[in-house]
């Protein structure tokens, strides 16, 4: 995490440096606002000139030659409270080097966009964010005051019991792929990690899951062939986020089960999303953003992810492998740019990473339908921009395709293109301690579906039945609307209203629309224990492109949850 880039800029936060000394190499932005210069070897070819370039940015961005290293830290769950409380000081102008399109996070990075807020003097209701936080990443904020990073182990960092109850086939979305049923189910997880010195940390998270009624079928959104219903009645255990990291300098290994968030779509994304299940994977990245020299320092701190995994054994084709590689770009502290790649490659009997996926992941280059290895490419950029005036503001938008087609006949371009923009509003009465947010996404094509399906492999863009991008699916358009309050400081009340046309294409005029409305409320309290309840409501018309067909669904969650 950037610490000394902010006081570069504006007066006293004002201008990047250029390296020092006239150094000729990329500089990482260090700990205590200083900056390294980063030492590199000499580079081969590459098969492209963007290959040639992906390659030496990623080689500098994992180069090893930084003098000093934070310590490893374990990454904090995707459904944690305190994204929003990041996100929410980030648009009201309190912190300004958070990374909001790539996640999860760490807990040190979490820490150090607290100390930042701290030192800061933020508006009256933003205090109780900053407390908040600062209560729950205290140990990292005493290491980043001078403490020893040592070797130590939590074996009960935090226990939460989830109890459903559930009405017709609702659709549980952005849930880490959990499938209910219908009836009552309950789900009890806890988590624990340890630290081996500043370079090894480990984390784990088991959850017992039991449920009394059918399990809910998967809906198609849009895939061209629909996962078998998943049978979850009884007890059984499942592994949520459990994973290992080893951090060398300013390189990142995690190797295990993890989620990853790619775009900057609250209510989904285009590419990556927790809808689904979350990888058994492999991720390399630097946890310290640099900033690259000559002219390229000017497109600010930059970071880098990638990762692989193979998929489930029952697809059409089984265990496919998916690889991916992002970049993020902090030009400015109100100015966010990032851009991704995702393939879907390989399987039983089918070249795998090191023949095939990684090469054309590096290169750009995409397999067409003549190639017997073809692949199922998806690619996206996207932009957020911070605004003060008239009132604190973030607007976002997300642009993706699939596949590749030619630009002016002659340019590789992506082609089925997919849309997403928002506008968070932090504070939208002056003074008065409720936000709002608007989000739009759209990836219809006027001749078929064609977002997360592929004609070769049919399972499409998904894992154990759920996709991986937007959980509204790969054929659909989507209105969203959701604002919190906070009547007082320790609790906070929600309200969220999404309007989904699916089967824009292929229902024809009988293309199905669901109204979904949901509230939910969350409870903190001064000692350890935090209870949250939500209700979801949904009426579904021309339920999977059948006219006259429909359908309401309920479902109503209870929880509570001890961190210790």
């Amino acid at each position: 995490m950037v610490t000394g880039f902010c006081r570069h800029r504006m007066g006293g936060r004002g201008l990047i440096r250029p390296p020092l000394g006239g150094a000729a190499g990329p500089q990482v932005l260090t700990r205590g606002g200083g900056m390294k210069e980063i030492s590199w070897g000499p580079r081969g070819g590459a098969p492209s000139l963007l290959a040639y370039l992906t390659a030496a940015v990623v080689a500098m961005l994992f180069s090893v030659g930084v003098a000093t290293a934070s310590p490893v830290a374990v990454n904090v769950p995707l459904d944690h409270w305190a994204y929003r409380a990041v996100e929410r000081l980030y648009a009201l102008g309190v912190v300004d080097m958070a990374m909001l399109g790539s996640r999860p996070w760490d807990r040190r990075t979490f820490a150090e966009l607290t100390r930042d807020a701290l030192e800061q003097s933020p508006p009256g209701h933003a205090r109780r964010d900053v407390a908040r936080l600062a209560k729950e990443f205290g140990a990292e904020l005493a290491e980043l005051e001078g403490g020893v990073a040592g070797t130590y182990v939590k074996p009960l960092e935090a226990v939460g019991l989830r109890g459903y109850v559930t009405s017709g086939e609702p659709e549980a979305i952005l849930d880490h792929g959990d499938v209910l049923g219908d009836g009552v189910d309950l789900r009890l997880d806890w988590q624990a990690h340890a630290r081996l010195g500043s370079q090894v940390a480990v984390a784990v998270r088991p959850e017992v899951r039991w449920g009394t009624g059918s399990s809910i079928p998967f809906r198609d959104r849009g895939i061209d062939v629909v996962p078998a219903t998943v049978d979850e009645t009884g007890a059984r255990v499942a592994l949520r986020e459990s994973y290992a990291k080893l951090r060398l300098w300013n390189l990142e290994l995690e190797a295990g089960r993890d989620h990853l968030w790619w775009g900057l779509g609250r209510r989904g994304s285009l590419l990556l999303t927790n809808n689904a299940e979350p990888f058994d994977m492999v991720k390399l990245s630097n946890p310290d953003p640099v900033l690259l020299p000559w002219i390229f320092r000017w497109i600010g701190p930059i970071k880098a992810t990638w990762f692989w995994t193979e998929l489930e054994k029952d697809r059409v084709i089984p265990r496919a492998n998916l690889t991916g590689l992002r970049f993020d770009f902090k030009p400015t502290p109100n100015w966010e740019v990032g851009g991704a790649r995702v393939i879907q490659f390989g399987g039983a009997g089918r070249p795998g990473l090191l023949s095939r996926g990684l090469k054309d992941l590096v290169s750009g280059t995409n397999a067409d339908s003549a190639d017997t290895d073809t692949e199922n490419s998806l690619a996206a950029i996207d932009l957020a921009w911070r605004v003060r005036w008239p009132r604190p503001a973030l607007l976002y938008y997300e642009f993706g395709g699939e596949d590749e087609a030619k630009l002016l006949s002659t340019l590789p371009f992506v082609s089925s293109i997919g849309q997403l923009m928002g506008i968070y509003l932090p504070e939208v009465i002056p003074g008065v301690p409720a936000d709002l947010r608007f989000e739009f996404a759209r990836n219809i094509q006027k001749d078929g579906p064609f977002w997360y399906r592929h004609g070769v492999y049919r399972t499409g863009y998904t894992y154990r039945g759920k996709i991986l991008g937007h959980p509204f699916g790969g054929d659909a358009e989507a209105w969203s609307v959701r604002g919190d309050y906070f009547p007082i400081d320790d609790l906070q009340l929600g309200l969220d209203f999404d309007v989904v046309r699916n089967g824009v294409v292929g229902g024809g005029t009988r293309r199905e629309k669901d109204i979904r409305a949901g509230t939910d409320l969350l409870l903190f309290t001064h000692g350890a224990l935090r209870y949250h309840a939500r209700y979801d409501f949904e009426y579904r018309k021309n339920v999977d492109s059948v006219a006259g067909e429909t359908q309401t669904n309920h479902r109503l969650e209870v929880g509570i949850t001890l961190d210790l």
